[in-house]
């Protein structure tokens, strides 16, 4: 599956119904070999909800804004390529649970790998980058800046394995 927006430019994707922030504007339910690039994703519940054993997904050059929960979440999913990402304003504050630029929960399994290249998550109600990992899971972090978020810039937990971290910066959140 390809979803791309024109070259050069981008898409946009909002709600059917103005304010509506139910429906996830994109949802991969147990997809393999996905790529999502140059789009705006404006609203929603979910930016990209990506759950369910999905693996080998690239996205690529997404801005995403205003989404009601978390501008990117995956769940059970592997082998995901993050890359020139902007998120920023994802949640409210009233609600303490979502509000994550990008969550990355549970890759379900051994050796798996989640990639994330120059990624900008900014004024989220939460976390900038919120990882709930089990063990033997790697995540390999290239350029990324977190600031001006709820809570943390980078929240890390169950992080057992390592990866490379290379030119994070963190400012501007009230606990790193």
């Amino acid at each position: 599956f390809d979803s791309r927006g024109p070259a050069p430019g981008t898409a946009t994707l909002t709600p059917a119904i103005p304010g509506n922030v139910r429906p996830d504007l994109i949802l991969l339910d147990d997809a393999d070999l996905t790529t999502v690039r140059r789009l705006t994703l404006s609203g929603g519940r979910r930016g990209l909800n990506v759950i369910n054993d999905s693996e080998d997904l690239f996205a690529d050059e997404l801005t995403i804004v205003g989404s009601g929960e978390f501008g990117i979440y995956t769940h059970a999913s592997h082998d995901l390529v993050i890359e020139d990402i902007s998120v920023s304003g994802a949640g409210s504050p009233e609600d303490e649970s979502t509000g994550d630029g990008v969550r990355i929960d549970g890759l379900g399994g051994r050796n798996r790998l989640v990639t994330i290249n120059n990624l900008t998550s900014t004024g989220n109600a939460r976390h900038g980058l919120s990882v709930q990992f089990g063990f033997e899971e790697l995540l390999n972090i290239n350029a990324a800046e977190f600031s001006g978020n709820g809570v943390n810039g980078l929240f890390v937990n169950g992080f057992n394995n390592g990866g490379v971290w290379n030119d994070l910066f963190v400012h501007d959140n009230p606990h790193g």
